[in-house]
């Protein structure tokens, strides 16, 4: 089972506390989250669990996790490969889908432009996640994918994770409000459509477990030699780029 408070041997993972178990705990009542900041923060991991949150509801939860490129996807399944199956999950290579023995579904996609969104007309899915939402164009597919969010699942939302920087890094910053309350928790309510959304960031210092097993990933973030982008990929600094 999936533990959304606590870390447990007896569970197939835990949020760690901090960022990452407060962007867990927002499933119940938050439409649309971005979690983001530093490299190394925990972002992949984040969407996986969260999604596995609620497997219990079985084949009402069905939901769909987007990278840009299918090569992309290929750490976000050696991740959930470690984690699925001792929640009961079977993954079927060649459709890219994570099937439960609760009747819930994962599938893994990949959609690079607007144009790709066609793909999913007609499609309805109680979770929606994008991984590294900031590498695409622009929010054109994110915001498109909002209608395919409906059906009878309760806790239906959108979940995104990123660094700064990319070519969306200016939209996102304005959608998710980081540029009023760069330390987030900031909740904002759509006067259009009513939903909810909100920024939680992380920074690498966050990730126990990253620091405790390389404790020299800092360092070698220190060296890549641009001063912004080692403040944006260190602290998560949404103004430095």
């Amino acid at each position: 089972m999936v533990n959304t408070v606590a870390t447990s041997p007896d569970y197939a993972w835990s949020p760690q506390i901090g960022p990452q178990a407060d962007a867990c705990a927002t499933a119940g009542f938050l439409d649309e989250l971005f979690y983001g900041g530093a490299a190394g923060g925990g972002k992949t991991d984040f969407l996986i669990g969260d999604f596995a949150s609620d497997l219990h509801q079985g084949a009402l939860w069905v939901g769909i996790l987007f990278r840009q490129s299918f090569p992309e996807l290929e750490e976000v399944i050696e991740r959930t490969n470690s984690i699925y199956p001792a929640l009961g999950g079977e993954y079927l290579v060649g459709q890219k889908v994570w099937r439960f023995e609760s009747g819930a579904l994962l599938r893994l996609r990949q959609v690079e432009n607007i144009a790709d969104f066609n793909k999913y007309l007609g499609h309805s899915y109680s979770w929606i996640g994008f991984d590294e939402l900031p590498t695409w164009e622009n929010l054109r597919p994110y915001k498109r994918m909002k209608s395919r969010l409906r059906g009878h699942a309760v806790h239906k939302r959108m979940r995104a994770s990123g660094n700064p920087g990319g070519q969306c890094h200016a939209e996102i910053k304005e959608y998710f409000g980081i540029g009023e309350n760069p330390r987030g928790y900031r909740l904002i309510t759509d006067e259009t459509t009513a939903m909810t959304r909100m920024f939680i960031p992380s920074k690498v210092t966050d990730n126990k477990i990253l620091i405790e097993s390389d404790p020299d990933y800092v360092d070698r973030l220190k060296g890549v030699g641009d001063p912004e982008l080692v403040k944006a990929w260190l602290d998560g600094d949404w103004d430095a780029i």
